[in-house]
């Protein structure tokens, strides 16, 4: 029995010192995130332990805010050679076996970070930000502005935001304010956070905002054109094999009820009855006042909701008008909220900087753009509409295609 009872207390005492370790373990890490992150991150970039090690101490000897920015930035990795040169320098290891094959190394992966998008794998903190960085900064309610960083340290140091080269609201009306801003980050991707304005004053002589880090940067995807949500009833009329996409107005007594939810010069999100497939030709056609549009292409994607047998069809439009794209154009940018109108501003700006940076040519007007695209769009066979649907038939007859269910759309009623 007492042989018994000291075996239990053992069991208790072996599994409170392993929950005290756990205790202990999960207390460091949270403590020393940091290091942690560093080290793995080396490992991940192909780093040995002790150059690692090499590296943290390179971090603390340029007094990195953020040492994985290491791992991230060039301006960082730049300044931590130069460290490394002239320490060894000054110690007599420069040009020792280690050493060199130390810089070879480092030299070798700031090309890669250099040239190479998917080495960077994506920013989190603006802390990797680099210094000289272009900023598209929206104010809320104000509009959008241009900024650059000018220094990254315990604060981002940014210019005093302008628009079109001109300071429209000095740095202490700036102070205390929410801004998102907006970023393109060469050779990687488009980025987006939100900050806050926590001081003003002068860098040298420029005059500067002081705004807060953030750590949780946002890839933004680029917009490919302005939409907005909207709720228009629509005809969609299915076209036949071997479609030439025509945009000549049809009887508004044919084709099949649907609801566009959310239009752009380039598509809509429309909901229609019944169940939808991808690949299909359609054609498009809505009023917008006292005009009638016409979009003629293809649906790229569908959301099926069995239990209201109705369809969300995401429409890529392959050929508009001229004029029918600038009578949607200028009935999206009307309804958009202004709100929206700033996030779309500052995302188109971001875009004209990535083509100032890599040399890429403008698009070209809408009529070129429309026919090269008719040129280089592949032709899909319609597909099955309908689950009922037996079979495929290059017919366009409604029957013959099984559509009649797209009929059972329910508009609501007008007040």
């Amino acid at each position: 029995m007492i042989l018994y009872y000291k075996e239990e207390i053992l069991y208790i005492i072996i599994l409170v010192i392993v929950l005290a370790l756990i205790v202990l373990g999960i207390r460091w890490l949270t403590k020393n995130k940091e290091t942690v992150s560093f080290f793995t991150t080396g490992i991940d970039s192909g780093f040995s332990l002790s150059e690692i090690l090499s590296l943290w101490k390179l971090a603390r000897l340029c007094e990195l805010e953020e040492p994985t920015a290491l791992y991230l930035s060039v301006p960082a990795l730049s300044r931590s050679i130069s460290k490394l040169i002239s320490t060894s320098r000054a110690n007599g290891t420069e040009y020792t076996k280690k050493t060199q094959k130390f810089l070879t190394k480092l030299y070798a992966y700031r090309t890669k970070v250099e040239l190479d998008p998917l080495a960077k794998k994506g920013l989190k903190s603006s802390k990797f930000l680099d210094e000289g960085q272009k900023l598209r900064i929206v104010l809320k309610g104000v509009g959008v502005f241009v900024s650059r960083i000018e220094m990254n340290g315990r604060e981002l140091i940014i210019h005093v935001p302008s628009k079109d080269g001109i300071i429209t609201m000095y740095g202490n009306e700036w102070v205390g304010k929410r801004i998102s801003v907006y970023l393109w980050r060469k050779d990687d991707a488009c980025y987006a956070f939100d900050s806050a304005v926590i001081g003003s004053g002068q860098y040298g002589s420029t005059p500067v905002l002081y705004i807060t880090h953030s750590s949780d940067l946002t890839r933004v995807q680029k917009r490919k054109s302005v939409r907005t949500k909207c709720s228009i009833g629509a005809r969609l009329y299915i076209s036949g094999r071997n479609s030439t996409f025509d945009t000549n107005v049809e009887d508004m007594a044919g084709g099949y009820r649907c609801m566009i939810e959310d239009i752009s010069a380039d598509g809509a999100l429309i909901r229609i009855g019944g169940k939808g497939s991808n690949g299909i030709s359609i054609k498009l056609q809505f009023p917008i006042g006292d005009n009638y549009i016409v979009m003629a292409g293809i649906v790229r994607a569908v959301e099926y909701n069995k239990e209201l047998n109705q369809s969300r069809i995401h429409f890529e439009c392959i050929k508009i008008d001229p004029e029918m794209k600038n009578v949607v154009l200028s009935f999206v940018y009307d309804v958009m909220p202004q709100d929206e109108k700033d996030v779309f501003e500052a995302l188109k700006g971001t875009e004209e900087d990535e083509n100032e940076e890599t040399g890429a040519p403008r698009e070209n007007s809408d009529t070129n753009e429309n026919e090269a695209t008719e040129q280089n769009t592949e032709e899909t066979e319609p597909e099955v509409i309908l689950a009922q649907q037996a079979e495929k038939n290059a017919t366009n007859s409604k029957d013959d295609l099984g559509l009649e269910s797209f009929d059972e759309f329910d508009f609501p009623k007008e007040e």
